[in-house]
């Protein structure tokens, strides 16, 4: 249906399709994240999570190499670990 002219896809369904199609890594991944350093607080990372539509962050050094990611899960655990909810 969303091939027809006079349609048009949700994004949800767009990349629920470029998903299918899929057949090597660069297909799923996204050029569209957020980066932190290590020592960014903790309260911004989840303020950029929840402004945006980021569920992971992308952590970096200060020459932007990829040191690690922190998603929602990992900020959860940390908040309960410290009572912070």
């Amino acid at each position: 249906m969303h091939r027809l002219p006079f349609l048009h896809s949700s994004s949800e369904e767009v990349e629920s399709e470029r998903h299918a199609r899929a057949r090597t890594a660069k297909d799923l991944m996204t050029t569209n994240f957020v980066t932190a350093k290590p020592d960014t607080h903790l309260q911004e990372v989840i303020t950029t999570m929840v402004q945006g539509t980021h569920k992971l962050v992308a952590v970096v050094d200060n020459d932007e190499r990829l040191l690690g990611v922190v998603d929602r899960a990992d900020v959860l655990r940390g908040m309960l670990s410290r009572g912070t909810y």
